[in-house]
């Protein structure tokens, strides 16, 4: 939104100002009579002699059911009770003519003459009828003086798109022409009060006789254009490119036969956006007016200088239409913003273009491959993306290799990817994909894809990372928070991290081989945190819901999973280490289930293998079901722990586990099995539907105290 900032008044003007205004008349209402008339309304019009008669004022005439016929003559009398005399006596006549009813208010021209006196005002309507008002101070002859056009800036216009101001514009701090008298009597009008009647742009500027006409495009000092209006109004387009720099025009003003006002307008460009169009037909500039047509027209000038598209522009790109998609491969720089027509372009709190279809981009000319060309999108350091459809057949839909965040990705639909949708390599983050504000809703969706759906890997060691918000400061090591996205029939994992912090809320992923992923190698620990995410859910997953490895020696995976719903084909979760590394987990309210038989238990925690650790520090309202032929719950050389920062072994204290359901779903074999596991578990009440194998349905060894307060069982045979 465009804002208007006052310039000071300059000396000239404060010294006119100094001498005021001439006062108007003002009355007091007689008694009962015929007529009785007020004289003239307070602070209407000026009263400066012109020689051939004053300007125009009111008088009140107020009738007692006086009607005069429309068009009748009315005659006033002005009378000068002391004081100079008017030019030829002490008194002048004026006359008007109008219809006279009660109440009325009839504008008369002042008589000429010349200073400060009282006056009485005479109205005699035809028939004779007549009224005099009281005695009022009037000061005729004066000097007219002014307009005073004063300088302007208007904040809020950006580089290559059209504003429009409108009325009273550039008028809004001038000062009209006004009475001057020796004896200040009033304050300067207000500004902006004046109507100015001719305008003339030029640049430079070369005089006022130049032309005075408004209404004409003009160009500004900078190579912009401008229409100005006779209001005041004007709609400005900035030159192709510029921004960080101040634009501006002069106008003239000039009022009532007075001399005319020059002052100037400041237009600051701040911000810059450039527009892609394939259905325009014009110079092709990447301007509002004139946009690029296609993606290789932006490319072949993005970084070519100042004028041209750079680091912190934003990019919008109107929906193709009728025609073919978008193709090419857009490579982003450092702080740009690249926008679809799915969602408004809004800078600051203005809306230049409101949202509608979305374009859809293709990148033909490019295989599969880890070049920045391979994909049809390529990330720079800190961008965002928001309102687009990628289409990626042949390569990555959006790639970033060695980039640093925060990044976002937002309402955007990618689909048929032959490799990984979004690919973040050895990246630092913060990278947000999906929209915090709008939960249940899938903001981000990705539809098909060779290899991962959404892929990060560190480019450093990374750190501990807690809370499912993401940090906006950014970590030591990439951090991926994936809010209410849908990721749908992917041939290996939905999303895929190493060395990466996670966050997945409010999500949906199904027919992946693998849902969630995370694996450490580096020296350091990665949070995963999953929460109110569906995962396999509609179309079950070909494997694996969520699977946690930590690897590498020295490398740690610090999980939370709560609130979410899994099934996968052959196993909900597996967490564990191969080569050393520690996983400390938490799950809440969950919903574990397996669909196929097979001697896999649904959620697998494996512990000390090659001298790595698995901590439960949480395992509360969690509902095993499904044909687990491998049981629910197993956990081998784990450590219950729910504090595994302090000192000695604090309890894990949970309400309630369950195993199988009322309806038929049945845990197989031992629904809970605990092997040489340590620490201490209190569970408030168990509950296993559906017995099969173990009769008591569950097993623990090790030195592991399990306390079960109620156990509910129900054994088939």
């Amino acid at each position: 939104m465009m804002t208007h900032r006052h310039a000071p008044l300059s000396c000239a003007l404060a010294f006119l100002l100094a001498l005021g205004l001439a006062a108007c008349g003002t009355g007091n209402t007689l008694g009962a009579g015929t007529l009785v008339v007020t004289g003239l309304a307070p602070d209407q019009t000026l009263l400066c002699a012109s020689g051939d008669g004053g300007s125009p004022s009111t008088a009140i005439v107020l009738g007692s059911g006086f009607l005069s016929e429309h068009g009748t003559d009315i005659q006033i009398i002005w009378t000068a009770t002391s004081g100079t005399p008017f030019e030829g006596g002490t008194s002048a006549t004026t006359t008007t003519s109008g219809t006279v009813l009660s109440d009325t208010q009839v504008e008369v021209g002042v008589p000429s003459g010349f200073g400060s006196f009282e006056v009485t005002i005479t109205v005699i309507l035809p028939g004779g009828n007549e009224g005099t008002s009281l005695p009022q101070t009037l000061t005729i002859g004066g000097v007219l003086v002014g307009p005073f056009a004063q300088n302007d800036t208007f904040d809020g216009t950006i580089g290559n798109v059209p504003t429009t101001v409108a009325a009273p514009g550039v008028l809004a701090n001038d000062i009209p022409v006004f009475c001057a008298d020796e004896t200040p009597r009033k304050p300067a009008p207000p500004a902006g009060t004046g109507a100015a009647s001719d305008f003339v742009v030029v640049n430079p500027p070369m005089g006022f006789e130049t032309d005075a006409t408004p209404g004409l495009a003009r160009t500004t000092q900078l190579g912009g254009t401008v229409v100005i209006q006779t209001d005041g109004g004007f709609s400005y387009s900035p030159p192709v490119g510029v921004t960080d720099q101040v634009d501006g025009f002069f106008y003239w003003m000039q009022e009532a036969a007075q001399g005319p006002s020059r002052a100037f307008v400041n237009l600051p460009i701040a911000d810059r956006v450039w527009f892609l169009d394939l259905n325009h037909d014009g110079a092709n500039t990447g301007h509002f007016d004139d946009p690029y047509q296609s993606i290789a027209d932006f490319m072949d000038q993005q970084g070519d200088g100042v004028l041209f598209p750079g680091p912190g522009d934003t990019i919008f790109i109107y929906d193709q239409g009728d025609n073919d998609p978008y193709d090419g491969f857009l490579g982003l720089l450092d702080d740009q913003t690249l926008l679809g027509e799915g969602v408004d372009l809004t800078i600051g709190m203005r809306t230049i273009v409101p949202a509608g279809t979305r374009p859809i981009l293709v990148n033909s000319q490019f295989a599969i491959g880890e070049l920045p060309g391979d994909a049809v999108i390529g990330l720079g350091d800190r961008n965002t993306i928001r309102g687009l459809e990628i289409q990626a057949p042949n390569l990555h839909g959006i790639l970033g290799i060695g980039v640093f965040g925060p990044t976002l990705i937002d309402e955007v639909h990618i689909e048929d990817s032959l490799s990984t949708a979004i690919r973040l390599t050895d990246v630092i983050g913060p990278f947000q994909v999906g929209h915090v504000e709008a939960p249940g809703v899938a903001t981000v969706s990705i539809d098909g894809a060779g290899f991962h759906g959404i892929e990060i890997s560190s480019g450093s060691i990374p750190v501990l990372r807690t809370g499912v918000a993401i940090d906006p400061g950014g970590p030591s090591g990439a951090v991926l928070a994936a809010v209410n996205i849908r990721i749908t029939n992917i041939a290996s994992t939905g999303v895929q991290a190493f060395d990466a912090n996670v966050s997945v809320v409010n999500s949906e992923l199904d027919n992946c081989d693998v849902g969630l992923a995370l694996e450490t190698f580096s020296s350091g620990t990665c949070t995963f945190v999953v929460q109110d995410t569906l995962s396999g859910v509609n179309t079950p997953h070909r494997f694996r819901g969520v699977e946690l490895d930590p690897i590498g020696f020295g490398s740690g995976i610090d999980a939370l999973i709560e609130d979410c719903s899994t099934i996968s084909n052959e196993q909900a979760l597996r967490g564990g280490n191969l080569e050393g590394g520690a996983l400390t987990i938490a799950m809440n309210n969950n919903h574990w289930q397996n669909l196929v038989t097979g001697n896999i238990p649904a959620v697998d925690l494996e512990g000390s293998v090659e001298g790595g650790s698995t901590i439960i520090r949480q395992l509360d309202g969690d509902i095993y079901d499904g044909n687990n032929t491998g049981g629910g719950l197993r956990c081998y050389e784990c450590t219950f722990d729910a504090d595994p920062g302090t000192v000695g072994i604090q309890p894990v204290t949970t309400t309630s586990l369950q195993f199988g359901n009322s309806t038929g779903a049945r845990v197989e074999d031992t629904s809970m099995q605990l092997y040489s596991c340590f620490g201490d578990f209190q569970i408030g009440t168990l509950t296993i539907w559906q017995v099969i194998g173990n009769p008591a349905g569950y097993v623990n060894t090790g030195v592991l105290t399990l306390t079960i307060t109620t156990e509910v069982i129900d054994v088939q045979p």
